[in-house]
This record gives C-alpha cells, sequence and structure tokens, in this order.
C-alpha cells in the first residue's frame, strides 16, 4: 500500500475504501463531507464511499 503524506495521509490500494470509516474515527471526523462530480457519482464510486459509511451523517453529497 503507498501513503501521501501532505496536509493529510492518503492511502492509495485496491479496495481502501473499506478503510474510509476508520480513517474517520482515527483522525476526529465526525460528519464527513463529500465533495464530487456527476460522473463521479454515475460511475458508482460515491456510493462506495457512502456505503462505507454507515451511520455517519455525511453531508454535501
Amino acid at each position: 500500500m503507498s501513503f501521501i503524506n501532505y496536509v493529510t495521509q492518503i492511502q492509495i490500494d485496491f479496495g481502501a475504501v473499506k478503510l474510509l470509516q476508520a480513517e474517520c474515527e482515527r483522525v476526529g471526523i465526525h460528519k464527513p463531507l463529500i465533495v464530487t462530480d456527476a460522473g463521479v457519482k454515475a460511475a458508482g464510486v460515491l456510493q462506495k464511499a457512502l456505503d462505507a459509511l454507515p451511520g455517519l451523517p455525511v453531508t454535501g453529497v
């Protein structure tokens, strides 16, 4: 797995979306904001992110 540490940490790997909830918890995010576009939504990527955050009040969808 690759890591990029800049202002935030970025994890790059197949299936990394499964780490999304744990990463939100690790850095104290209780209300994640997701910013995307229609193409990402149409490709199903947004839904995968939302599915990885069950029970969290996501805004900006």
